[in-house]
């Protein structure tokens, strides 16, 4: 359940944010469901590192994730609630790393596991020196229980064998340093949904019917990954969504392929998940589905 940081800041922000929190705890409770807080730290200023801990004390004395009561199914990673924290790494932002690190400190002290949102390229290129700013943000990756790199946008079908050797890399630094490693898979990209003006010169990748999907799934599995990050469950805008969406829509949208079920995306995620647990082989084309 995502909270960005500067949306919550403002009264009306803070009152959907938690409205949309709780309907998700009650529903998550009633179909058990995981759930799990992150927060996006887009738009945040340095200052903000103690709002983002007041807020969190907040939702704690709410919920209490800790006593795993209200929240029976609140996500624990090493045997601690999880908590996300994304956007760390990238360019043009009013905080840095040190602002991050304060933050992820303090929410580790809560008695917290964190998962940390990180840009595609975290690692320095084979062969070059890494920046100090490079090596302040390894360290902080080291102190954490989970790195999750953002993959949206990087590729397509065509170039995502490029990404393997990365997200190699990626697994054997994780490996070497014990953080746990959650690559990140996205079913197809658009800004049509958001930016039609754009016409037919829109940024977009293609679904090509779960295929793209499927590949990074399933490369990821057979590479070592344990764990997956699915970008996203109700992302409309940006054309990532895997929720159950209509198949038929305006032509200013983008809708599931025809000849899909509306869950098609949903259920590609289960089967992956499946894999992951071994509870079916791995396949590297896309599953059938009967």
């Amino acid at each position: 359940m995502q909270r960005f940081v500067n949306e919550v800041k403002g009264k009306s922000g803070k009152m959907h944010f938690n409205k949309v929190l709780d309907s998700a705890v009650s529903s998550a409770r009633k179909y058990d469901r995981a759930i799990c807080i992150m927060y996006d730290l887009s738009g945040m200023k340095k200052a903000d590192v103690d709002f983002v801990l007041s807020d969190l004390d907040e939702l704690d004395s709410t919920y209490k994730f800790k006593k795993r009561k209200k929240v029976p199914t609140y996500l624990f990673h090493n045997k601690k609630p999880l908590v996300a924290v994304w956007g760390v790494g990238f360019p043009g932002r009013s905080y840095d790393v040190e602002d991050v690190a304060k933050l992820v400190e303090g929410i580790q002290k809560r008695g917290y596991s964190v998962m940390l949102g990180t840009p595609a390229r975290w690692l320095p290129k084979e062969g070059k020196k890494p920046s100090a700013d490079q090596l302040k943000l390894l360290d902080l990756i080291k102190k954490c229980d989970i790195v999750m790199p953002w993959f949206v946008g990087w590729y397509n079908d065509k170039v995502y064998l490029n990404m393997q050797p990365i997200i190699a890399e990626h697994l054997d630094w994780c490996n070497k340093n014990g953080v746990d490693y959650a690559p990140l898979a996205f079913p197809g990209f658009s800004w049509k949904n958001m930016y039609d003006m754009y016409g037919p010169n829109t940024t977009q990748i293609p679904r090509n019917k779960g295929d793209f999907f499927w590949t990074q799934l399933s490369g990821a599995i057979s590479m070592g990954a344990e764990m997956l990050y699915i970008a996203m469950f109700d992302e409309i805008d940006e054309g990532t969504a895997i929720f159950k969406c209509a198949t038929r829509v305006p032509e200013s949208f983008v809708p599931i392929e025809e000849g899909l079920q509306s869950d098609h995306y949903l259920w590609l995620v289960g089967e992956a998940g499946k894999m992951l647990r071994k509870e079916i082989p791995l396949s590297i084309s896309q599953p059938v589905r009967k």
